[in-house]
């Protein structure tokens, strides 16, 4: 008999508490450190993000990801994010849910600076998004490598530029 999926539902998190674990993945905010004591502008901007994202957090730590990788302002993620989402809602439309909107527009975010960093990058993240999620050994990478296409196969082969790959994914919270 076929089983039939139930339905997730995400919700967002309260906006003090999102903004204090966006800056906190982001290393705006060391731990110990109460929110409370962050720089008054900085927890304004980090609330105007959580509040554009609508306090999901998968969005959130996506974009935690990206600020402590490349170490922008919050106000140029803002802007990176905003552009990105307006793109989004062109192509789909303003009836799009909240939720599936901010985690896409976020993940659009991150994956084209992994790309950019390395271009084999999002051929990896593909690859791996097809594997089981759980435990992918390397060996299965390495051994499966004449069954992959070009340039991927050289990657997979190549252990150096297989663990600056697998780096740069895990940087963007995009493995773990």
């Amino acid at each position: 008999s076929a089983k039939r999926a139930s339905s997730l539902f995400v919700t967002s998190m309260d906006v003090d508490a999102s903004s204090e674990f966006l800056l906190r993945r982001a290393q705006f905010l060391s731990i110990g450190i109460p929110f409370e004591q962050a720089d008054t502008d900085t927890r304004q901007q980090a609330r105007t993000i959580v509040q554009e994202m609508g306090g999901f957090p998968l969005a959130l730590d996506q974009a935690g990801a990206y600020l402590d990788e490349k170490g922008c302002s919050l106000d140029t993620y803002l802007t990176l994010y905003q552009r990105q989402r307006t793109a989004f809602f062109n192509e789909y439309g303003e009836a799009t849910d909240e939720h599936r909107a901010s985690v896409t527009s976020t993940l659009e975010v991150t994956i084209a600076q992994v790309t950019q960093k390395r271009a084999t990058n999002l051929d990896l993240l593909r690859l791996l998004a097809f594997l089981q999620p759980e435990s992918i050994p390397e060996e299965l990478l390495s051994k499966g490598a004449e069954e992959l296409s070009e340039p991927l196969r050289s990657l997979v082969t190549d252990q150096m530029s297989l663990l600056d790959a697998l780096a740069d994914l895990r940087n963007f919270s995009l493995i773990h």
